[in-house]
């Protein structure tokens, strides 16, 4: 009888044990999916660090996946198909996470959030996509990059701190700094530069001008509806103002259009354009590429509005999703929050993709984002949170980019179509395209 009693609490006591760690599963036959996007190399080996040493810590096996960041939006929405998604998405807000949640494929992760997550996250976290991903990264997708250099040989002031030239400004200032000192008719040095409209992360540059003019793709129609917003006079001057760039005030050089970021990298090395449109990633790109020190071979300045009440800033985050499809939604999270819960660990993946800031307050508190020698401190740039705007949460926002106005915007650039026979051919697709 004592025999079996002993028998007995021995194999309760196992058991209480087993539970104890992992829910009646052992911690260490689980194992978690991870696809991300996080161009820089040191990301992704840095994530497999954290995989490692999350194994080592919990026994849960976390298996990282990279997808190159050009084909992120076609491959997910490729996995959501078939029902193939990973356990945890890396996603960013202009690459299609408003489209994945619109679409149902995210989990509401508001019952899985800890108190601590919710304190440590910055005010405006939840504002994009609320509780359907984990912001852990800003990423400001516009601003103009600046040469104060080429700018005091121009004789060219920036705008005052925590302003935003008018439009008439900026153009002026472009002209100034456009110079074709060979007398060729070809300047060496471009007042303004951006990159071309090949591609859906096109759209980060182009989607500006029709912000700055009060304009967009499509605008709400109701609560839950949308229409066309390419019929309204702003969207005409939004675009014409572009266009005129290239071809009436020729500061914005013709083969733009076609630009990539090696020959935007290689202009920008010749000092062959003076101010450059694109994402706060740049400032870490430059400094990697040719050493260059913000504050002296650089500074930033907001996109130019025809007026004011117009300013924003295109901001973006960089979240964590978990799919519906994830058999492992809790230990999915589990990760994300020993991730992101850490200041250093959560730090430490900021910097290695391109230095953007963190979304978690003690981590944003690490020097390396907390200091003047920071470009999203610049004064010039300082009202970039306040003025922050999202992509309009629609699942047909990005197609209606890549189908119908990236190859019309394009004819307008190069004559083959005038700006108001192709703003109405816009208009007219994207009706069609949205049942009104």
């Amino acid at each position: 009888m004592k025999r079996t009693l002993m028998v007995i609490l021995g194999l309760a006591l196992v058991l209480c044990t087993s539970v104890w760690a992992g829910g009646g599963k052992d911690s260490g036959d689980v194992t978690i999916t991870m696809q991300h996007s996080m161009v820089p190399p040191e990301a992704n080996a840095l994530l497999q660090q954290y995989a490692a040493q999350y194994k080592q810590e919990t026994g849960v096996t976390v298996e990282i996946s990279y997808v190159p960041w050009e084909s992120q939006r076609a491959t997910t929405l490729s996995k959501i198909a078939s029902g193939q998604t990973p356990d945890i998405l890396h996603g960013n807000s202009n690459q299609g996470t408003a489209e994945w949640v619109e679409m149902g494929a995210m989990s509401d992760l508001s019952g899985l959030l800890s108190a601590k997550m919710k304190e440590e996250l910055i005010p405006t976290a939840f504002d994009e996509l609320g509780t359907f991903a984990i912001p852990f990264l800003q990423s400001p997708e516009i601003a103009i990059f600046y040469r104060p250099a080429l700018f005091r040989e121009a004789g060219v002031t920036p705008p005052a701190p925590g302003k935003a030239w008018t439009w008439d400004e900026f153009v002026a200032a472009a002209r100034k700094l456009t110079k074709d000192t060979n007398g060729d008719g070809t300047p060496e040095q471009w007042g303004f530069a951006e990159r071309g409209l090949a591609g859906f992360i096109a759209m980060k540059t182009y989607i500006p001008h029709l912000w700055a003019y009060g304009a967009d793709i499509i605008i709400p129609n109701g609560k839950n509806g949308w229409k066309s917003g390419l019929g309204e006079p702003a969207a005409r001057d939004a675009i014409a103002a572009q266009v005129a760039l290239v071809n009436d005030l020729k500061v914005l050089q013709p083969s733009y259009i076609t630009w990539g970021l090696p020959e935007a990298m290689r202009a920008w090395g010749e000092n062959a354009m003076a101010m450059f449109a694109v994402g706060m990633w740049w400032a870490s790109s430059v400094k990697n590429e040719f050493g260059h020190v913000y504050g002296e071979d650089f500074d930033v300045m907001a996109f130019p509005v025809p007026k004011a009440g117009n300013e924003f800033n295109f901001a973006t985050y960089d979240y964590f999703t978990i799919p519906t499809t994830s058999d492992s939604k809790e230990e999915a999270y589990k990760f994300i929050e020993w991730i992101m819960l850490n200041p250093k660990r959560m730090a430490d993946l900021a910097v290695v993709d391109f230095n953007l800031p963190p979304t978690i307050k003690s981590a944003l508190a690490d020097p390396r984002f907390s200091d003047e020698g920071y470009p999203l401190w610049s004064e010039r740039f300082a009202l970039w949170a306040d003025w922050s705007r999202f992509m309009p949460s629609s699942s047909q926002y990005a197609g209606l980019w890549t189908s119908t106005i990236i190859p019309i915007w394009e004819e307008i650039v190069t004559g083959r179509r005038s700006v108001a026979d192709g703003v109405s051919l816009m208009d007219r697709e994207v009706k069609a395209k949205l049942g009104n």
